[in-house]
């Protein structure tokens, strides 16, 4: 009896040692406490670019972002994620791309398996960006005799100049060893210093038994001292800026700035608010990031203004230059056009067509403004011209305007005898005029600012000696 109470004992123990276990991530209740990186009973889920600390109602991993899973209590088995649309479609499970080299990936409607046999593994999100409700990892395999190794810090880590790296191991009189390529491990005998982006491989060994094998990723910020050089950056990229850069304008999470060498727009909630012109300190950091082809920094820090306020004003721009550029060189500008004229959208079938407004070029190409801010905008007329000051995006490619502000184009003011247009009327607006009637000078040449309007004071249709002496009767009189 005894003998048969042993070996069911046995077999329970066995049983148990090599039961499956699933940790579920629940967006809302299994959350990190940073941005990126979020654990929970030996699970770690890291992420490159987007959002798993419950800013969003979803964990949120952003197209071009690798997401990996890595567990510290035996091999996963198997990862299924919840997501929040169908198949290939943007947020969907069919936008991930995965190494097939220790599982296979597939999906059906919204959610997503990946079944295999690894202690790590990894997801791009390489088509668009995949949103999560729940994410669920399944390990198994017997318990390993050797905990496995962990990092200080931990994984994920963006540091800037170098980084001392520390590995430890709670299984006491363990051996640690490490890699940096994933393939040649030496023994870890202390703390260490990185200067580079890297990822670092370590397991641990007592006597006979190995312990799962565990990586960490280490991501340096390059220095970057212009919005040029930020922009330039490889996507993904984290960096720290160092120069100077004013803002043109700011809605809710929408920043923009610009320096000498270009426009920029930092996207993402800031602890302050900015006015046009403030100066920002220097040293922030950020991360650049390319969504729908609009350069972004995100998950900054540290965005402050100094104090000091610079002149910024909108970059004077013409319809045509601007829909004729294919390069996209005015994306993120804060620019002005001048005397336009402006038609509503008025085909219920366009998205969101009640946002929408447009100017039409000379070839008949429509330029669209779409009002993202809710300004309040006039009743354009067909007869009248307007002035309009935005910010430039990209929408599926194409330019598309966020207008901060549509007014209608000013009537010119004149001031008869004003000749040269220095908003008086006096001696040198007679000399002014009796030396274009002298010269026979076209009112339209290029060299000369004088207009009709100013120039025919007594108002006979043409300009001749007459109107200088008009001139100098006003004068004169101080009419």
């Amino acid at each position: 009896m005894k003998k048969v109470f042993s070996i069911l004992c046995a077999a329970l123990i066995a049983s148990a040692a090599w039961a499956e276990t699933t940790i579920t991530f629940v967006d809302g209740t299994d959350n990190g406490t940073e941005q990126m990186t979020m654990t929970k009973e030996g699970i770690t889920i890291t992420t490159t670019n987007g959002y798993v600390d419950g800013t969003y109602a979803r964990y949120r991993f952003y197209k071009g972002s690798t997401t990996t899973v890595t567990s510290t209590v035996g091999n996963i088995t198997k990862i299924v994620f919840n997501c929040n649309a169908s198949g290939t479609t943007k947020q969907g499970p069919g936008c991930w791309d995965v190494d097939d080299s220790n599982g296979t990936y597939t999906y059906s409607d919204k959610v997503g398996t990946w079944v295999g046999d690894a202690a790590s593994v990894s997801f791009t999100a390489s088509s668009n960006q995949v949103q999560c409700s729940s994410i669920e990892v399944t390990v198994g395999g017997e318990a390993a005799a050797v905990e496995a190794p962990e990092f200080s810090p931990a994984g994920g880590t963006v540091f800037t100049g170098t980084q001392e790296i520390t590995i430890s191991c709670a299984t006491e009189g363990a051996t640690i060893w490490y890699s940096m390529d994933g393939e040649t491990y030496n023994e870890y005998t202390g703390a260490f210093t990185i200067d580079a982006y890297s990822i670092i491989y370590a397991y641990a060994t007592l006597n006979n038994d190995t312990s799962l094998t565990v990586s960490a990723k280490y991501i340096k910020r390059s220095e970057v001292s212009t919005v040029a050089e930020a922009n330039a950056l490889y996507n993904g990229y984290n960096f720290v800026f160092n120069g100077n850069a004013v803002v043109a304008y700011q809605s809710g999470k929408y920043l923009w700035i610009r320096d000498e060498s270009g426009s920029g727009m930092i996207y993402g909630t800031q602890s302050a608010t900015f006015g046009n012109g403030d100066v920002l300190e220097t040293g922030w950091v950020g991360q650049k990031t390319t969504y729908n082809g609009v350069v972004e920094y995100q998950n900054t820090e540290d965005v402050e203004a100094i104090g000091e306020t610079a002149e910024c004003l909108p970059f004077d721009r013409d319809v045509e230059t601007i829909m004729a550029d294919t390069t996209k060189a005015y994306v993120n500008e804060y620019f002005k056009l001048s005397g336009i004229k402006l038609f509503a959208e008025t085909d219920t079938t366009v998205k969101n067509y009640a946002k929408k407004f447009y100017v039409v070029n000379a070839a008949g190409d429509s330029l669209i403004f779409y009002n993202q801010f809710g300004i309040e905008l006039p009743e354009f007329d067909a007869d009248k011209t307007y002035d309009v000051i935005g910010v430039m995006t990209l929408y599926y490619g194409e330019y598309e305007v966020y207008p901060i502000s549509v007014t209608e184009t000013a009537s010119e003011t004149h001031i008869d005898g004003d000749v040269n247009h220095d908003g008086e009327a006096n001696v040198s607006d007679v000399t002014k005029l009796i030396e274009r009637v002298l010269a026979d000078k076209s009112i339209d040449s290029e060299d000369d600012r004088c207009c009709e309007i100013c120039s025919d004071v007594n108002k006979d249709g043409e300009i001749n000696m007459s109107d200088a002496t008009s001139l100098i009767d006003i004068i004169l009189n101080n009419k």
